[in-house]
């Protein structure tokens, strides 16, 4: 299911290299900006709004890897952890 530009290392392989950096900074700013401005004390939230902060900083480290099979897997597992969790989150929050 990898995409194959990807894997073979085309010109479009660095233009998703670009989105995983782009997310990553995100993901960097958003999460534990987010924590901080709601509410400072430390519950179950704060310890995965922390795992997702490292995936992030860790998705930096990974694109510097040669191997974009590793890259791929490590963005896929960064993206499914990061987005549906912290969506649903919001919404519990605000309904």
């Amino acid at each position: 299911m990898l995409d194959k530009s990807i894997v073979e290392g085309n010109s479009s392989a660095k233009a998703q290299e670009l989105v995983m950096k782009v997310f990553a900074v995100f993901g960097l700013i958003n999460y534990p900006l987010f924590f901080i401005l709601e509410d400072v004390v430390l519950n179950t939230e704060f310890w995965f709004r922390i795992v997702a902060v490292f995936l992030c900083l860790g998705l930096f480290c990974v694109l510097k890897f040669k191997n974009q099979k590793i890259k791929v897997f490590y963005w896929f597992c960064t993206v499914t952890y990061c987005l549906p969790f912290f969506t649903t989150l919001f919404f519990s929050i605000l309904f």
